[in-house]
């Protein structure tokens, strides 16, 4: 997390949020026993259809909700990858 609050951006003249998720992409893929089945690059940095934060949003896509569980946390923070979760609430 930032300390102090981000600028808006409204383009990407260098193609540096491409060039971020693709790497990010290969990471996810290469990671051991991954359960990765595919990535989408969302938000903001995707489309500059308004003033965004810099950041980088991916959307993993998995065969099943349990898979999920399988991506090893320590590996994705080695990687500088964190995982955004809600938390599940019971009926």
């Amino acid at each position: 997390m930032y300390s102090s609050i981000q600028l808006f951006i409204t383009e990407d003249n260098n193609g540096h949020f491409t060039q971020r998720y693709n790497h990010l992409r290969n990471v996810l893929f290469n990671l051991l026993d991954t359960p990765v089945k595919s990535t989408h690059h969302i938000g903001g940095t995707r489309h500059f259809m308004y003033p965004t934060e810099p950041i980088l949003d991916i959307l993993v896509g998995v065969n099943n909700l349990h898979d999920v569980t399988s991506l090893d946390e320590k590996r994705l923070n080695y990687e500088g990858l964190y995982r955004l979760h809600h938390p599940y609430k019971k009926k």
